[in-house]
C-alpha cells in the first residue's frame, strides 16, 4: 500500500488551464498525482471534519473525484468540463469539495470564508478565510443583508448547494454577470458579519 500523499512534480508548476486539460483527458500520472498527491491533504482535512469515523484514507478523495468527474444531465458534461476558470482551481476545488461533503454527510455547521488566507498551496493570496459557522447562526446573517438579490444568491449557493451554473440558471443571469454578482454578494455578506461580530 502506497503512502500518502503522493508526490507530484509532473503537475506542480502547471497552470490551472494545462492541469485541466491534463484531468479531462484523463492522463493516468497527472490524474493521480492531482487527486492522491495535490488535493490529498485537502480532502484528508475534510473527511476528518465530515466523515472522521471512516478508516478508508481514499474513500472521500474517490467519491469527491466521481462527483468533479461524471457527466450530468442535461448537457452529459461533468463539473470539471463545466470549471470557467474564473477563479484559481485551488479554490474552486474547495468549494466543491466542501459542498458535496455539506450535501453528503448533512452536517449542520458550516465552514464559510470571509477576510483573506493563503490558499492550498500557500503561494498567493485570495479573498477568503475559512469560518466555522452554525447554519442557524449562517441564516442570520444571510437575513441581515440589504440586497435582497445578493441575499438570494448567498442563500442558493451556499444553503441550499446549488453548483455556480445552478445557481446562475436561478437567478436568471449570465455566467459572467453572476460572477460579478457573487463577488458583491460576498462582499456584503463579509460586511454584515464583521459588524454583527463587532469588528
Amino acid at each position: 500500500m502506497r503512502t500518502l500523499p503522493i508526490p507530484y512534480p509532473l503537475i506542480e508548476h502547471m497552470d490551472d488551464r494545462t492541469l485541466v486539460s491534463c484531468l479531462l483527458k484523463k492522463l493516468e500520472k497527472e490524474t493521480d498525482q492531482f487527486w492522491y498527491g495535490m488535493y490529498h491533504l485537502l480532502f484528508k482535512k475534510l473527511q476528518s471534519i465530515y466523515h472522521p469515523d471512516s478508516t478508508n484514507e481514499v474513500e472521500l478523495t474517490d467519491s469527491i473525484y466521481l462527483h468533479v468527474m461524471e457527466p450530468r444531465p442535461p448537457k452529459d458534461t461533468s463539473r470539471l468540463q463545466d470549471y470557467q476558470f474564473q477563479c484559481r482551481l485551488p479554490w474552486w476545488m474547495k468549494v466543491v469539495s466542501v459542498h458535496f461533503c455539506i450535501s453528503k454527510y448533512k452536517k449542520r455547521r458550516l465552514v464559510y470564508c470571509f477576510g483573506t488566507y493563503e490558499d492550498l498551496h500557500g503561494d498567493e493570496k485570495t479573498e477568503s478565510v475559512a469560518v466555522d459557522i452554525s447554519r442557524e447562526d449562517f441564516e442570520k446573517i444571510v437575513g441581515m443583508m440589504k440586497n435582497e438579490r445578493y441575499r438570494d444568491l448567498i442563500r442558493h449557493h451556499y444553503l441550499e448547494n446549488l453548483d455556480h451554473d445552478e445557481t446562475a440558471a436561478k437567478m436568471g443571469e449570465s455566467m459572467s454577470s453572476y460572477y460579478r454578482t457573487h463577488e458583491r454578494a460576498k462582499k456584503q455578506l463579509r460586511e454584515t458579519y464583521m459588524k454583527e461580530m463587532g469588528y
